[in-house]
């Protein structure tokens, strides 16, 4: 007689955005900034390869030592030697976003300097008159 052994029912693993923003949206600033960053770094350490592959595939032909896994094996090789090109590919993509805020951030302080210039009243001291 063979007796059979019913696997115990998982909950279903859906991804819902409307769950990942409402999370987001209560989450602290500090832990916005860490999704942001680990979505940068696994942007650059996942995608970003395949892209300058096949990128370096369609303008300077195949790659030299092999293909598509001898490319990634060599870049990761490359981030544990530790290369410095490897690392700013994987973390370009945080450095950008962290380079468009100071930018932005300068930006915004200039336009409040100049708001404030321009609002104040303009002193001049009359040159050659005398009261």
């Amino acid at each position: 007689m063979m007796r059979t052994v019913s696997k115990p029912e998982l909950p279903p693993m859906a991804f819902s955005i409307t769950e990942f923003t409402e999370r987001l949206r209560t989450a602290s600033r500090s832990e916005r900034e860490l999704w942001l960053a680990g979505g940068a770094v696994g942007f650059g350490l996942l995608i970003l390869p395949l892209f300058i592959y096949f990128a370096g595939n369609t303008t300077l032909g195949t790659y030299e030592r092999g293909g598509l896994g001898t490319f990634l094996i060599d870049f990761f090789s490359g981030l544990f030697r530790p290369h410095l090109a490897h690392w700013l590919v994987v973390t370009g993509p945080y450095l950008l976003i962290m380079l468009v805020r100071l930018l932005w951030e300068i930006r915004k302080r200039l336009r409040a300097f100049l708001a404030t210039r321009a609002a104040a009243p303009a002193t001049t001291p009359s040159a050659g008159r005398r009261d």
